[in-house]
């Protein structure tokens, strides 16, 4: 038992150790995504979007594979029409047989719609007693939709 833990180390090791740092990798959101449904720390799953070759021509990602972000921020929606923002890091990519790639891209923002009433209200300056009833609207939930492309770059 011991013996075939160290044999599966040392694969996912060696597979790490192929791979170079700094290749281009396209990857895609895989289903949409919203500050509503989501928190800091959460994951957030993409597709890798076209196979990835070192530079040998040796194909080293698959396409298909998994790539993993994590929320690292997140604001709610706040009164006055305020909208709510998410921001992603990325993480890795998970390979067959338990390899994992750390991975390396600006950080995926994404902001809600905010109340234009409460807005426009706010533009034209009127009185604090006519913006009262408006005072608990909320601005919109963030959203990310699946698709959304992103390069990262292998670590």
């Amino acid at each position: 038992m011991f013996f075939m833990l160290i044999l599966l180390m040392s694969a996912v090791s060696h597979v790490q150790a192929q791979i170079e740092a700094g290749l281009a990798v396209p990857l895609a959101l895989s289903k949409d995504v919203s500050s509503k449904d989501l928190k800091v720390g959460d994951l957030v799953e993409f597709k890798v979007s076209a196979e990835v070759y070192d530079s040998s021509g040796e194909l080293v990602i698959p396409e298909g594979a998994i790539a993993y972000g994590t929320i690292c921020e997140k604001k709610g929606r706040k009164f006055f029409g305020k909208e709510a923002s998410m921001e992603l890091q990325f993480d890795f990519i998970s390979l067959s047989g338990g390899a994992q790639i750390p991975i390396s891209a600006d950080n995926l923002m994404a902001k809600g719609k905010r109340n234009k009433l409460t807005r426009t209200l706010g533009y034209l300056g009127c009185f604090w007693l006519a913006t009262l009833p408006f005072a608990f609207v909320k601005g919109g939930h963030a959203k990310l939709q699946a698709g959304t492309s992103v390069l990262a770059y292998t670590k």
